[in-house]
């Protein structure tokens, strides 16, 4: 059996980490990026400011919540 420890340490060597993270929409142009980020960003957490349930509709916060439920990491898992 693989010690997972040392595997975790290798691969985290190996690749410079385990994890990343993607845009989940092009930005193409500084408008896409506007859009997706500053100010796009502060509609979305205005809209959690006055509604803090809107968090699940606008964040991934379903996914986290999910692998602190579960005690085991499922990020993605849909």
């Amino acid at each position: 059996m693989v010690d997972a420890k040392k595997e975790a340490l290798r691969i985290s060597e190996e690749n410079g980490g385990k994890l990343e993270i993607h845009s989940k929409v092009d930005v193409k142009s500084m408008e896409d990026l506007a859009v997706a980020y500053t100010p796009g960003v502060a509609a979305v957490s205005t809209a959690i400011h006055e509604d803090q349930s809107k968090v699940y509709k606008y964040t991934g916060k379903k996914n986290y919540d999910r692998c602190r439920n579960r005690r085991f990491c499922c990020i993605g898992v849909r």
